[in-house]
């Protein structure tokens, strides 16, 4: 500490709010103790946030082995159901921790509480003596901690998703909580420091200048990272993302020695992902973009432009448009299948700021407007228990006659539930699965999956941004009302089965509704339906 003591070398009341400086006191010796004694208990909460990502790994790839072993029975006997095993007790904690009685469901509430509870003891941990100047530096020192988390978490190319297979969903709601316990640990430590010093003093200290430079960014970056200022103002929070990310971490390293191996860990993290996405995922293509009903833009690249660029349904890509807004990058799901379409096709929704702008560009020329477009990506990882959409080449089980495979085999059920633009996630799921049945068929064999899809819309014109086909059910809200989604999982694409997968993407209320639908059939014993969900928002 004896870098802050040389800084502050004179020892005069003019540059103390209260009193004189504190490590030139009689204890001053004792403060540093009480300072360097923080360090040491925090190490401690670094190492249980480790603990629990290498449990989360090994969990996640356990449950790839289990999934690896169930698939190769279901192929065995015909795709014939094979059910998870479990006591009653656990199906109904699974079925509870699913259950989501708010934005979150319990069990990533339980789980942020978690961390949440466990940041807070480490804050307030054994300070004694000297509280106020103890807790601020603990404060700042809890900030730099997390601060690699954020980092990572924050990244699209990162080993978080690979090693403990986290969606972009929970990854994106862990990175908004890190963040936010950043903010609020950083507004702390920054108060302290105001409260002992003059802002006079600090601006002509490296220390502290660089210090203040970091918490405005971080201050910033809380601001506009707040629901309502980040959906009305998605380039401004897009913007004050990137700088303040890049700036405050020269500042963090240069603030406080101790935080430079995590402002290094930080900037290696940030330096590895810009990285691979400048290597692998930038591209100029040309795209077509033409408007649709719902105030809806359709974009369009021919697979002949992107030799090479491969996609899986579920990920989405980051989208420039030369000539609309030209230094703005915005996510978009991509709504088309690479085997089944000749395009990477995805479907804007105009709201404010580019898509609208974007969707005014269309109408200029309503037929087709071409434009350049600076894409990368794709981004996002596939759910554990999402059923095989890669087919191979099967044969009959050699000790299973027709007969007796007809007797064993039941397929598979896929329902595939959208919401307005939601149809985006769901359709080229649909297309996979559709084409891997044809494939199963022209081998020979049953149809592997039956596959059910809704599509729930507010007026029926809006069908007209994809082709549409017999087996696809619409639900138009504005003539049918708002869909009961138990009774309609219940008694038309549920039905009994216990074999199951449930994917969905929409509104809120409509992953939420499934989703309890889901935990309900968990917990009473139904464990071969399965759920994964994606939701709007960045």
């Amino acid at each position: 500490m004896g870098w802050f003591k040389d800084s502050l070398e004179e020892d005069t009341s003019e540059r103390y709010r209260h009193g004189t400086n504190p490590f030139y006191d009689k204890d001053g010796d004792l403060l540093r103790d009480r300072i360097f004694h923080s360090r040491d208990v925090l190490l401690y909460y670094q190492l249980l946030l480790l603990v629990v990502f290498i449990i989360s790994s090994i969990w996640y790839w356990t449950q790839r082995y289990i999934q690896k072993r169930q698939r190769g029975r279901r192929k065995k006997f015909s795709h014939g159901s094979v059910q998870p095993t479990g006591g009653r007790l656990w199906h109904r904690v699974y079925g509870f921790l699913m259950q989501q009685p708010g934005s979150e469901c319990w069990g990533m509430m339980s789980f942020l509480t978690a961390y949440i509870a466990l940041t807070v003891v480490f804050c307030f941990y054994d300070i004694k003596q000297f509280q106020l100047l103890v807790l601020g530096f603990r404060l700042g020192l809890m900030a730099s901690i997390n601060m690699p988390f954020l980092y990572v978490l924050g990244a699209k190319y990162s080993l978080v998703q690979v090693l403990a297979g986290w969606s972009y969903e929970q990854v994106n709601v862990l990175h908004r909580w890190v963040g936010t316990v950043c903010v609020v640990t950083v507004l702390g430590h920054t108060y302290v420091f105001f409260y002992y010093f003059y802002f006079s003093f600090l601006v002509h200290h490296v220390f502290a200048f660089t210090g203040m430079v970091a918490g405005v960014c971080f201050i910033l970056i809380g601001i506009t990272s707040i629901p309502y200022v980040r959906t009305a103002a998605y380039e401004l929070f897009y913007v004050v993302h990137i700088v303040g990310a890049v700036v405050c971490l020269p500042a963090l390293y240069l603030h406080f020695p101790t935080a430079r191996t995590q402002a290094l860990i930080a900037t290696v993290a940030l330096v590895y992902d810009r990285t691979m996405r400048l290597c692998c995922g930038y591209r100029l293509v040309p795209c077509t973009l033409r408007p649709a009903a719902g105030e809806t833009v359709i974009m369009q690249f021919d697979q002949g432009s992107l030799k090479g660029f491969q996609w899986e349904p579920g990920t989405h890509i980051f989208v420039t448009v030369l000539g609309c807004r030209t230094f703005e990058s915005h996510p978009f799901t991509i709504s088309s299948s690479q085997k089944c379409n000749r395009s990477l096709d995805l479907i804007i929704r105009a709201r404010d700021g580019f898509s609208k702008d974007l969707y005014n560009l269309t109408l200029t020329n309503p037929a087709m407007t071409e434009k350049w477009a600076i894409i990368h990506g794709p981004y996002g990882t596939h759910p554990v228990d999402m059923p095989e959409i890669d087919y191979k080449k099967q044969e009959k089980h050699p000790q299973c006659d027709d007969e007796t495979t007809s007797l064993v085999k039941r397929p598979r059920r896929i329902v595939l539930v959208a919401g307005g633009a939601g149809i985006a996630f769901t359709y080229p799921l649909y297309l996979d699965y559709k084409l891997y049945n044809q494939q199963a068929v022209e081998d020979g064999l049953p149809e592997p999956y039956e596959i059910k899809f809704l599509w729930v819309i507010p007026y029926r014109d809006f069908s007209e941004c994809i082709e549409m086909d017999e087996n696809m059910d619409l639900w138009i809200s504005r003539e049918q009302g708002r869909p009961n989604v138990f009774q309609l999982l219940d008694e038309k694409y549920v039905e009994d089965s216990n074999d199951c997968w449930i994917a969905t993407c929409g509104p809120e209320v409509l992953v939420k509704n499934i989703r309890n639908y889901v935990a309900k059939a968990n917990s009473k014993g139904k464990t071969g339906i399965s759920f994964h969900a994606e939701k709007f928002g960045w």
